[in-house]
């Protein structure tokens, strides 16, 4: 028999090698370029380079990224006071993370089912999801943010199981906490989870003693701290509350039909992963309807995925969910992962067949179960990443400039200057920033910059990294450059 301690050993050796394969999928479609299935990536990790320059809460520009939780760029910020690398920085962060949500939902299987075969056979299906993958190796929120949803399923079944542990109650608080500083879809989820916790409680009265009501109530109220001064501080800093909302709704990307955005939301199930929600559910039905077992657990979590979902579904409603759409609902394949593992491990082991039969159609889901685990693999390695050449050129000018610095040719104290392409001054001064690895070093010149401000701004900087469209323009202001490459659409010139 195979102890609990030999099953967690197994586990270890198994993220050992995903880690393996996460860094060969990394490798294999980095080619130079920062793997980000959208530009958000590079912007994350400047932010965390500012962050831990001069500390702070919101990013107060009126602008998308001012919608951004902090909680993932502050660990993106802890990690490069440990080790100061823009690039691999946020991709260590998000494998950890990811490692993390892989074990917690071996876990919660364990704690349903305890059974290895069905908990194998879920961290097989949910370790080589395409989608799971690749944002796993990018520098988006959304690992951080499904390692965060999962850890509060992990401690509320934790304590319901054993409800006088207020430990678990208290674990369960913090993890709100934090997965209500990451994304703010999360609120929701963490909103439903306040509301149950309330009727646990009430339902459970001997745990509400007189010695347990200040800890209730700082498990109530804890996890809602953050998005109080959060809104506060939008309202007085862009006067509205919900300047996610807001942005959103202006966004010219964003159908203004209700059917259209809940027809994106369907579509983010078209791939193949999606199947592991379609068994999920009809694990659910059998479990309610063919077994008829009474066991609150199931039910419960059914009902709370089943009310993210419809958390999530508003999000595209009300159309706050641009770009690479599946992110979102990836968490959904992940949370529904253990029914789907249990209904797989029942089918396997129907036995109302003769053993010949039986051994044949056992023979089939396991080829089956193999061909969805290699269809996803071979997938994983088709990396999304929205590339173009003028994002390509921005990444070869910041890994040109980075050489400089390594080569001591710039010191740390020299200032770069970038006049980009027109509407593109936010994302140019990212992608450079990033992958200089000197984001503090770099300033971009913005259209609405006084003209002194630009004199001022030109006479203390070394370099002038130029787009050819304005080259003509400012040649009267840098009469002193001198050009030492050419990279595409820039020129960059030495300025002293």
């Amino acid at each position: 028999m195979i102890t609990k301690h030999k099953e967690h050993i197994f586990l270890i050796i198994f993220i050992l090698i995903w880690f393996i394969f996460c860094l060969l999928i990394l490798h294999y479609n980095k080619s130079e370029f920062f793997p980000s299935l959208i530009a958000d990536g590079q912007t994350r990790a400047v932010l965390g380079a500012k962050w831990i320059h001069k500390p702070f809460l919101m990013n107060n520009n009126y602008s998308r990224n001012s919608v951004w939780l902090p909680l993932q760029y502050w660990l993106i910020g802890l990690g490069l006071k440990i080790f100061y690398d823009l690039y691999w920085v946020p991709i260590i962060t998000n494998l950890l993370l990811s490692a993390g949500s892989i074990w917690l939902l071996y876990e919660i299987c364990w704690m349903f089912f305890e059974n290895r075969l069905i908990c194998l056979i879920e961290v097989l299906l949910i370790s080589f999801l395409p989608f799971f993958t690749w944002l796993t190796i990018s520098g988006m929120s959304e690992p951080v943010s499904f390692f965060f949803i999962i850890a509060i399923f992990f401690f509320y079944f934790k304590w319901l199981k054993e409800i006088n542990r207020l430990s678990f109650l208290l674990f369960l608080s913090l993890m709100q906490l934090f997965a209500n500083m990451t994304r703010n879809e999360n609120w929701g989820l963490s909103f439903i989870f306040t509301l149950v916790i309330i009727i646990t409680v009430l339902y459970n009265k001997e745990i509400f003693r007189a010695k347990n009501k200040v800890i209730m109530l700082l498990v109530l109220v804890f996890p809602w701290i953050f998005p109080l001064l959060w809104m506060i501080m939008q309202y007085s800093e862009f006067h509205t509350f919900l300047l996610y909302y807001n942005l959103a709704k202006n966004d010219p990307f964003v159908t203004n039909s209700i059917l259209e955005r809940f027809l994106l939301f369907v579509r983010t199930f078209s791939y193949p992963s999606s199947v592991i929600v379609i068994l999920a559910l009809f694990e659910g039905i059998l479990i309610v309807f063919i077994k008829k077992e009474k066991n609150l657990k199931f039910i419960l979590y059914y009902v709370f995925v089943f009310l993210y979902t419809l958390v999530l579904l508003s999000v595209f409603l009300i159309g706050a969910m641009t770009g690479f759409r599946e992110r979102i609902t990836i968490i959904l394949i992940l949370l529904f992962s253990p029914f789907c593992s249990k209904l797989i491990y029942d089918i396997f082991l129907f036995g109302r067949w003769k053993p010949a039969l039986q051994c044949c159609f056992k023979g089939i889901i396991a080829i089956s179960l193999s061909v969805f685990i290699v269809n996803n693999i071979s997938l994983t390695y088709s990396f999304p990443s929205f590339s173009s050449r003028e994002m390509e050129t921005l990444c070869t000018i910041g890994q040109r400039l980075k050489v400089l610095w390594e080569r001591e040719i710039l010191s740390n104290k020299e200032v770069i200057l970038i006049k980009p392409k027109e509407g593109d001054e936010i994302l140019s001064y990212n992608v450079i920033s990033a992958y200089s690895n000197h984001p503090l070093n770099i300033y971009v010149v913005e259209k609405w910059m006084a003209e002194k401000d630009l004199e001022a701004l030109i006479h203390k900087s070394k370099i002038a990294v130029i787009h050819l469209a304005f080259y003509q323009a400012y040649l009267g202001k840098i009469q002193e450059g001198k050009e030492i490459f050419n990279i595409q659409d820039y020129k960059i010139l030495l300025l002293k």
